[in-house]
């Protein structure tokens, strides 16, 4: 009996402490985002991070996940979007090196994106639209290999378009959107079989449209007006039979629209003239009478 009532007595405690044990988190973790929370202005929207454990329920926009055979919570997600962050992004943010998601959208922030970024190699989602930072893409953005979304519209992203952002093939969804990016568009990104939405508004690209852009057969939106390109409206777009929105006004685009993509009875789409010498263009479906290419 006594045997039985010490080995319960065990259980008991073995239990315990594997309930505690899971309850843990990485103090490491607890000061990187003390650094962050100073480095951003101290906002008052952060005023519950205190503490050492920053996966407690007053942590605003921290989330955190133990990982398969790590009895140790993790930080995985740091959502912060309108919260009165300002100053640069800090470069402490790569310490968190399990994090899938970060967004710091809507916001003040400025200066470049930290090379150290590309450090968060499970990264899913970068959401950092809206603010007023002033960067190029590279090095860091290649590194990102886990990423599905990025968006980082509404900055002062410039430079060209990184040729190794190919190599980011998990990606559905690039918004790149009001930014002073240049250059052609990447005939490469029609390697990105799994985009959904690539959305390049509002910036400085010139060349023509890649007709590799028609391999894109999962793409739903395709938002390319107000920049300075050039050519026709390849085709080969008509490949892309979940095609939705296709936006290409306010550009130098010449021509007729193709016939086939005037026959997507879900395309809503627009090529309104940015000069006198170019052609108004628009789906059928909206103007019926628009003469159309075969």
């Amino acid at each position: 009996m006594k045997s039985q009532a010490l080995w319960a007595i065990l259980c008991a405690v073995a239990c315990c402490w594997v309930g505690l044990a899971a309850g843990v988190s990485d103090p490491s973790e607890a000061n990187s985002l003390a650094v962050f929370k100073q480095a951003t202005g101290n906002p008052p929207a952060l005023a519950n991070w205190q503490g050492n454990d920053p996966c407690g329920d007053n942590w605003l926009g921290v989330t955190c996940t133990a990982a398969s055979g790590n009895t140790a919570r993790r930080v995985t997600q740091l959502q912060l979007p309108n919260t009165g962050l300002s100053g640069n992004i800090p470069r402490v943010i790569s310490q968190l090196s399990q994090l899938q998601l970060l967004d710091l959208s809507s916001n003040k922030l400025q200066g470049p994106i930290p090379v150290e970024l590309g450090n968060l190699t499970k990264l899913q989602t970068l959401d950092l639209h809206s603010n007023a930072i002033v960067s190029t893409m590279d090095p860091w953005l290649v590194q990102l290999t886990s990423l599905t979304t990025l968006d980082l519209s509404s900055n002062q992203i410039w430079g060209y378009l990184p040729a190794g952002i190919t190599a980011l093939t998990k990606l559905q969804t690039i918004n790149l959107a009001s930014n002073n990016i240049a250059g052609p568009i990447l005939p490469a990104l029609g390697q990105l079989t799994n985009l959904t939405m690539l959305v390049l508004y509002d910036n400085k690209l010139n060349g023509p449209v890649p007709p590799e852009l028609g391999n894109l057969t999962n793409l739903y939106g395709l938002l390319l007006h107000n920049n300075s390109l050039s050519g026709t409206v390849p085709p080969e777009l008509a490949n892309c039979k979940s095609l939705g929105w296709l936006f290409l006004h306010n550009n130098f685009l010449t021509g007729l629209v193709p016939i086939a993509l005037t026959q997507e009875p879900q395309l809503v789409a627009s090529c309104y003239p940015k000069r006198k010498d170019t052609t108004a263009i628009r789906s059928a479906k909206l103007h019926p009478t628009l003469s159309t290419a075969s």
